[in-house]
């Protein structure tokens, strides 16, 4: 279970961190974007900076994640609400977030401290 449950979460915050890619990352032709792919990178970089403690089944990690992803659902909520050209990307990244922040929790409760 463990092992299922690391593989999951560090899938889930790949998967948010390529929707945040994406989503900057791109113009509204479709064209990379360089100074949108810095802004992804930036606002990807607390999520990827998780992924070593993560890969260690570190409590305290997830416990950290738990409270930084809902800033990344703050984001989301705004953007579904506000934006309605990124709310696509909005909506996938919320539903993203919400399953990421599930599965956190229940690492914290099954990884040892």
């Amino acid at each position: 279970m463990s092992k299922t449950l690391r593989i999951a979460v560090i899938a889930l915050v790949i998967g948010n961190t390529a929707i945040l890619m994406s989503w900057y990352g791109l113009d509204d032709g479709g064209r990379s974007n360089p100074a949108g792919l810095i802004a992804a990178a930036v606002a990807s970089l607390p999520l990827l900076i998780l992924l070593p403690g993560l890969a260690r089944c570190r409590r305290r990690t997830a416990q950290w994640g738990c409270i930084l992803i809902v800033f990344y659902i703050g984001y989301a909520i705004m953007e579904v609400t506000a934006n309605e050209a990124a709310r696509v990307f909005a909506s996938v990244l919320l539903i993203s977030s919400w399953l990421l922040l599930g599965a956190l929790l229940i690492a914290v409760r099954r990884w040892q401290p």
